[in-house]
């Protein structure tokens, strides 16, 4: 390029560069500062609470910290199934949850990852010691009246997600192969969450159970309550959704001692 128009350039360039105005890096965000209560009872059980008023409702979250990594060998889908079979879950002479849940108004989800299974449900505000009640039944009955039929459909509602969201999808597979190419066989990130359709057949109501009762407990579940109600209520809710059931929070070495609802500072 001639001396003359490689000038020219350059003078244009800074021109241009000087006309664009610069972006302003520096975040300037309002002061936000969340308040919120952390109840850690001494069974391990964890229950947050905060405060959001901007719509009228309330969402609760229980986080299981076991996921896929507890499927038996040769079983894998099997904690992915119980998820499902949560849904399921009668307690008592209530309805299943699914069915509790839909009489709330709620709007309800769910997955299970290799580290943990999440339940999170949206509902009206005046919502949250009965959705509260379903986290610490879910603790406590462990699938106990759920029958080998529910089993059953389930396993056949789990395989056809299995059909949809791997088998005929691309990515699905894709991020089955991607863990099989980076972790060792005997690590359970080489494992598919949803396993194959072999595995899902083994499990029964003894497996779904067992597993059930051995992971589902209190200091595997950290419990988070958020929405439209006031902090200084929150010793209630617990005291109304827990209070017939305080083994849920109590010491297992100590389960006579009595417990107290310490506000945490």
């Amino acid at each position: 390029m001639p001396l003359l128009s490689t000038l020219l350039l350059a003078t244009l360039v800074a021109r241009a560069e000087d006309a664009i105005p610069k972006a302003d890096y520096n975040l300037k965000l309002d002061p936000y500062n969340i308040q919120f209560l952390d109840y850690q009872f001494p069974s391990g059980v964890r229950i947050l609470f905060q405060e959001e008023h901007s719509q009228p409702i309330v969402t609760v979250v229980n986080v299981i910290d076991k996921g896929s990594e507890m499927d038996p060998l040769g079983s894998e889908g099997v904690a992915h199934l119980i998820e499902h079979l949560n849904f399921r879950a009668r307690h008592g002479d209530l309805p299943k949850n699914w069915d509790l849940l839909h009489q709330l108004g709620a709007n309800i989800n769910a997955y299970t990852n290799v580290d943990e299974t999440l339940y999170a449900t949206v509902a009206p505000a005046d919502s949250v010691v009965p959705l509260l009640r379903i986290e610490a039944l879910r603790l406590k009955d462990t699938l106990e009246n759920v029958t080998e039929q529910d089993v059953d459909a389930e396993k056949s509602i789990v395989r056809n997600e299995l059909r949809q969201s791997y088998e005929n999808a691309a990515i699905g597979e894709g991020f089955d192969e991607i863990s099989r190419q980076l972790y060792p066989e005997d690590w359970p990130y080489h494992r598919s969450t949803i396993g194959t359709h072999e595995s899902i057949a083994t499990a029964d109501l003894k497996m779904v159970r067992d597993l059930t009762r051995d992971n589902y407990t209190a200091p595997n579940s950290t419990i988070v309550v958020v929405g439209d109600f006031s902090l200084n209520q929150a010793g209630d809710f617990i005291k109304q959704a827990f209070g017939d059931m305080p083994e849920l929070l109590r010491d297992p070495e100590h389960p006579d001692a009595p417990l107290e609802l310490v506000e945490p500072t």
